[in-house]
């Protein structure tokens, strides 16, 4: 009996070494910020968050958690509960979708400024927490970014 506990022990001890030893995915760049709907005081953006996974395994995404800052005022929040496979050393996808409250960072000037070819600066701050062998581990996020809205 004490051999299975032995077991186990190792087993456990192995898993979690293996996990902590992993390298944390660098978020690389943000690409195909798009206008994907305007409705009232709110714009939907779309965008894909690049990162790479530099460790020899793979990965898997759990969650997002990223503010949206646009001309340093919050404008919006990106919750999301994906899961996406992680290929070891290759860069992945993560599609985002953001409702953007123009309320809040004047309307008139936010919407007016936007639609003439104004460009705002959006600053994505927050992390993805992605897990191998159950173990999570947090991304940081910080990217800034200028929007124009594409009509």
């Amino acid at each position: 009996m004490k051999k299975h506990y032995y077991l186990i022990a190792l087993i456990t001890l192995f898993l979690f070494s293996n996990a902590m030893s992993q390298e944390t995915p660098e978020f690389k760049k943000l690409t195909n910020v798009k206008t994907s709907k305007i409705s009232g005081t709110d714009i939907t953006f779309t965008a894909d968050a690049v990162f790479y996974n530099p460790n020899d395994v793979g990965l898997k995404l759990k969650s997002v958690e990223i503010d949206v800052i646009i001309e340093g005022k919050k404008a919006g929040h990106v919750s999301q509960i994906k899961k996406i496979k992680i290929l070891p050393n290759a860069n992945f996808t993560v599609p985002l979708t953001v409702d953007v409250d123009l309320q809040q960072i004047d309307i008139m000037e936010g919407l007016f400024g936007m639609m003439s070819g104004k460009k705002m600066r959006a600053e994505f701050i927050g992390d993805i927490t992605v897990s191998k062998n159950a173990i999570p581990m947090k991304v940081p996020v910080k990217h800034t970014e200028y929007l124009t809205l594409n009509l």
